[in-house]
């Protein structure tokens, strides 16, 4: 069948000027969606809609075809409907012969692999679809692109065609963000490092667990030194361990505050009375039980869907290790922080030097939910590239009661599990920067 790809990338932009033409890591924006076309199998040619001389140029130098796009179908009101079906009217003049199918990914969305296009056509084409969209993980269309019949298209689009017919092609929540404000730009760029150009903020570790595997067993599992839990007899334990960042918190100016991962509570339990506690977590046991500590969402942060702007303080307490979208977590984060707003992570450092000596055996790695594994450098560079400003970095340990002459002993066991030592947790103390 005739396949084409057509891209629609005109010059106005009112947030971001000259947006398609943006330097996006180290290239302009489009030429990341024409490289992306070019490795995926079974597309035809490539052509570019556009009224921007500048992008033309740019697309004739890659090989590309172009449509000068009129005036009238390149401002904010035109609709992208209007300007495919002018785009497919002067191919299929042009070529002489008939479009069968179009493939339409958005320059704006370029956060995707060619594999991912490749796989929808070949859906597309075996289960003879008429339309198909790309969608996140809860099956929401997330724009990064469109695949439809061309005749199907004609009769069906005007004056804007209804994506909830269309066919959904899931994609991970991480190629689900597109740039409509400069800060998404920054968003999309970090996420295009560290997963499609290999510049890792953190180590990934696959993990089977199920939805149920935070419920009630999970509190009362067994520690990494065999110790079997009883998390509900664990309160004095928990402060003490977080002693350190109660103080920082305490010391604030009350106002709202937000647990990640909140789990039963305590943090939430240790932090003053003038505080608006709010908690999240996944499971619904934990929930129920540090529901009496505060107002207590259970699901995850994106779930939850607080207002921006919203907490003074948000605080991920030995919990960004189980989060398998660490990424998207702080990007969220700093939507619901206030300006200036804190974020506290206290979270393992698995490149510490017990790790380096314990290997399989550092104590961290006995938990299989511990799936997103954080170094002090790769947590700095994250926060920092999402605009968080660094105030301290911290190693709790000599003020623990773990700093024992028996577990400074077990340093020289290898073949066990490493003890509880200085370096093997990190608290990064941060604040969101105001918006210039």
């Amino acid at each position: 069948m005739n396949t084409k790809a057509i891209i629609l990338a005109r010059d106005g932009s009112e947030r971001i000027p000259g947006k398609n033409m943006i330097n996006f890591c180290g290239k302009p924006l489009l030429l990341w969606t024409i490289e992306q076309l070019k490795e995926t199998e079974g597309v035809g040619e490539i052509w570019i809609s556009s009224d921007d001389s500048n992008i033309l140029e740019l697309s004739k130098e890659s090989g590309c075809q172009v449509v000068i796009r009129p005036s009238g179908l390149s401002n904010s009101s035109a609709s992208s409907e209007s300007a495919w079906l002018h785009a497919i009217d002067i191919i299929e003049k042009k070529c002489g012969e008939k479009i069968d199918i179009v493939i339409a990914p958005q320059v704006t969305s370029p956060v995707r692999e060619s594999e991912d296009i490749a796989k929808a056509l070949c859906e597309f084409k075996n289960k003879d679809y008429f339309s198909m969209v790309s969608c996140s993980p809860t099956g929401i269309a997330n724009g990064s692109f469109w695949i439809f019949k061309s005749d199907y298209f004609k009769n069906c689009c005007l004056p804007r065609y209804n994506y909830t017919e269309a066919k959904r092609f899931y994609m991970e929540s991480w190629k689900s963000f597109q740039i409509d404000y400069p800060t998404d730009l920054k968003n999309c760029e970090l996420l295009m490092r560290h997963f499609i150009l290999g510049d890792k903020y953190y180590g990934m570790r696959n993990s089977k667990i199920g939805d149920d595997y935070y419920e009630k067993d999970y509190w009362h599992s067994i520690d990494p030194d065999g110790t079997k839990r009883n998390s509900e007899d664990e309160c004095q334990r928990k402060l003490e361990d977080c002693k350190e960042e109660l103080h920082y918190i305490n010391c604030l100016p009350p106002g709202n505050i937000l647990d990640i991962g909140c789990g039963l509570g305590f943090v939430l339990f240790g932090i003053g009375s003038l505080w608006n506690k709010h908690g999240v977590d996944v499971s619904k046991w934990a929930v129920e039980y540090a529901s009496k500590y505060g107002a207590i969402f259970q699901g995850t942060l994106q779930q939850a869907n607080y207002k921006s702007n919203i907490f003074d303080v948000v605080i991920l307490y030995q919990s960004l290790e189980h989060i398998p979208n660490p990424i998207e977590v702080l990007i969220e984060c700093r939507r619901i922080l206030k300006p200036c707003g804190k974020l506290i992570i206290n979270t393992p450092d698995f490149k510490c030097g017990l790790a380096d000596r314990f290997g399989d055996n550092f104590r961290f790695l006995n938990d299989g939910s511990h799936v997103s594994l954080f170094d002090t450098l790769g947590l700095f560079r994250l926060l920092t590239d999402l605009d968080f400003e660094i105030e301290k970095i911290s190693y709790p340990y000599f003020n623990t009661v773990h700093f024992t002459k028996e577990n400074l002993l077990r340093l020289f066991d290898t073949s066990k599990t490493s003890p509880p030592f200085y370096g093997n947790l990190m608290s990064v103390y941060s604040y969101k920067k105001e918006n210039k």
